[in-house]
This record gives C-alpha cells, sequence and structure tokens, in this order.
C-alpha cells in the first residue's frame, strides 16, 4: 500500500528533477515485492530527496511531508526486513511512528489527532518493557500528557482466517482474554462500548483483569474497551 501510494503520488506530479521517481511512477504496476523493486521504488528517491530538499518540497507540494515520511517508514521496515517478527524490529518501526506524528503534532499541537493502531501501541504506560506510541509521545511532548484517549479492542469467541502450509485455516483470535465473570456476563451483543473511567462504571481499575500482567491499573494504559463478540472468520478466497 505505501509504495502504491507513492506511485500514485508520483504519477501526478512533474518528477523531471527526480528521474528516479518517474520510474517509480513507470513500474506502478509491477510486483513490489520484488527485490529490484524495493530499491528502485524508494531508497534511491529518498536518497535523492535528502540530497535537494527543497528540490523535494518543491516537486511534491503539500505531499512533500507524507512522502517524506513513508519513504522514511519503509526504510526502516526493508532494512530489517530479514528480521521482521524480531523485538528490536518492533520498536525501531514504533519509534519511526512517533517521530513522525510527531513531525505533525508540532505543527499544529491544538489539533485533534485519531488513529487506529495495533493494541501495543495504545498503552499509556510501559508494556512489555516498553514505550510504545501513546506512551512515547505523551513522554516527548509535555503538551500531550494527559490528552490522549486510548480505545482498546478485545475479543471473545472470535476466528479470523490464516494461511497455514498454503491452505486457509481457521483461527481462534484470542488477545487480551478477560479473567472476569462480571466482564463476560455483560457482553451480549456483536460489540460493546465499555468505558472504565466514568464515575458510574461498574468495570473500574480493580475489576477488570486480564489473563496477562499489567504493571500498575489498567486505566493507566486505556480508558475504553471495544469488545467484538462471536465475530466469524471471513471466508477464503478461491
Amino acid at each position: 500500500m505505501s509504495l502504491q501510494y507513492l506511485a500514485d503520488v508520483v504519477s501526478k506530479k512533474n518528477t523531471e528533477t527526480f528521474p528516479i521517481a518517474q520510474e517509480l511512477a513507470d513500474a506502478r504496476d509491477k510486483d513490489f515485492t520484488q527485490a529490484d523493486y524495493l530499491e528502485l521504488s524508494f531508497k534511491k528517491l529518498l536518497k535523492s530527496i535528502r540530497e535537494n530538499p527543497e528540490v523535494g518540497k518543491q516537486t511534491f507540494g503539500n505531499e512533500y511531508d507524507s512522502v517524506l515520511h513513508v519513504l522514511e517508514s519503509l526504510e526502516v521496515i526493508y532494512d530489517e526486513q530479514d528480521v521482521a517478527k524480531n523485538e528490536q524490529f518492533n520498536h525501531d518501526r514504533s519509534d519511526q511512528l512517533v517521530s513522525n506524528f510527531l513531525k505533525v503534532y508540532d505543527k499544529d499541537p491544538e489539533a485533534m489527532y485519531f488513529g487506529q493502531l495495533a493494541n501495543p501501541a495504545v498503552m499509556q504506560s510501559t508494556h512489555l518493557n516498553y514505550d510504545w506510541f501513546a506512551s512515547a509521545i505523551q513522554n516527548e511532548r509535555e503538551s500531550a500528557k494527559g490528552n490522549v484517549i486510548s480505545l482498546l479492542y478485545t475479543y471473545e469467541n472470535c476466528q479470523r482466517m490464516i494461511q497455514l502450509a498454503g491452505r486457509a485455516e481457521k483461527e481462534n483470535l484470542d488477545l487480551f482474554k478477560f479473567d472476569n465473570k462480571t466482564m463476560l456476563s455483560s457482553i451480549d451483543q456483536p460489540y460493546t462500548l465499555i468505558s472504565l473511567i466514568e464515575k458510574d462504571s461498574l468495570f473500574n481499575e480493580e475489576s477488570i483483569i486480564f489473563e496477562k500482567d499489567f504493571n500498575g491499573a489498567v486505566t493507566e494504559y486505556f480508558q475504553y474497551l471495544v469488545v467484538l463478540n462471536e465475530s466469524p472468520a471471513s471466508k477464503a478466497l478461491k
């Protein structure tokens, strides 16, 4: 998706100043998973922009910041693609996400921002010995402290479709399982929004218990739960 976005952007711009960008535009319908196109699609373009930032701004105009954010994110991803499941990779990717966001935030710290991120990213306190996105941005900017709201998605009796040995298989999706009968008895809809911070909430910080440990009150990590219930796996495409 990121590479296709870049191809789409550069195809709409005058790319005479960046010949590599024109090559990317010409390659937009090709297989970007091939190694030669990885170099073609972003590394050379990123190098050119870093060497000529003013020309980059003139070329991409209002899209310049977005193009640079995507290029730098791809650099992190592909430089470590051989260790994509490595813990350090996840940390580096998160750090890049924080860096990209703060560049946008600093231009308008009074604005409201919305993001849909992976579950660890919404944790507002240290989780698994690391400060993820929602925690890191508050550590980095005093003006952001106390102004972040996190909604954690959890799943009860849900399944997803995965590819296993070339076959589509169903798998139970059990992330952040509840260990709380009161909580489970209240979930009888396909999706439920639960507030943990309202004065009269039945689910205060002491009653929300997960199978995974948290170092502190759960409300230090997130303020709302979105519970998906009895969601079946999608059907495999033939």
